[in-house]
């Protein structure tokens, strides 16, 4: 992305919060970091669900990245989502993500205006 002029913001890694010796220490950790993801989601002009095989399921898009695409939608971002949506059979909110009014750009980052 950063290659075609785009600039990336990175979601947090879990793993810098797991470090922390206590579950409240890693709570309060963890919720910062969040808050901060979801500044980046607020900060950007679009977001880009890169959205992976997960086990069996072809294309799946998780509840973590739901709810970020919810955010970005009432923030009135763009939502561009890297491969075709899961089989709704398979992932059920299919039918909300689709009300997000997501652009699918089938792995060519190109399409990212």
């Amino acid at each position: 992305m950063e290659s075609l002029g785009h600039e990336v913001r990175v979601p947090l890694e879990t793993e810098t919060f797991a470090a922390n010796t206590t579950e409240n220490d890693w709570h309060h950790e963890a919720r910062e970091g969040m808050l901060a993801h979801y500044d980046n989601i607020a900060y950007g002009d679009a977001i880009l669900v890169t959205n992976f095989d997960k086990g069996w399921i072809v294309w799946y898009i998780g509840w973590a990245t739901l709810v970020d695409m919810g955010i970005a939608c009432y923030l009135r971002k763009q939502i561009f989502i890297l491969n075709p949506l899961p089989e709704e059979n398979l992932v059920r909110y299919v039918q909300e993500i689709n009300l997000m009014l997501p652009v699918i750009i089938n792995g060519n980052l190109s399409k990212i205006q």
